[in-house]
């Protein structure tokens, strides 16, 4: 389902993706930066309001339905594919 079982491309299941929250680190793109994405961890149980810093886009059971749909990662659907090249 997932690449190397960990990453996926944000683009492609409208999951939001970090790059403008990274880039106010490294002040734009670098070398290291890249079309894939992973998650530190899944919530098991429901919470009124989610932490501070954390983006809630939708369920699990819509993440791994959306997940089960992809039969191959397209990198070239993050605006950073062709960008990191040239970097």
């Amino acid at each position: 389902m997932l690449e190397s079982s960990q990453f996926f491309i944000a683009e492609q299941i409208a999951v939001p993706s970090l790059y403008a929250g990274l880039f106010k680190y490294s002040h734009g793109l670098t070398s290291d930066d890249h079309s894939w994405h992973t998650f530190q961890g899944f919530r098991k149980e429901f919470v009124a309001e989610p932490p501070t810093g954390c983006i809630v886009w939708g369920t699990v059971r819509e993440f791994l339905k959306l997940c089960k749909n992809i039969s191959e990662w397209e990198p070239n659907l993050s605006p950073n594919f062709k960008a990191v090249e040239l970097v």
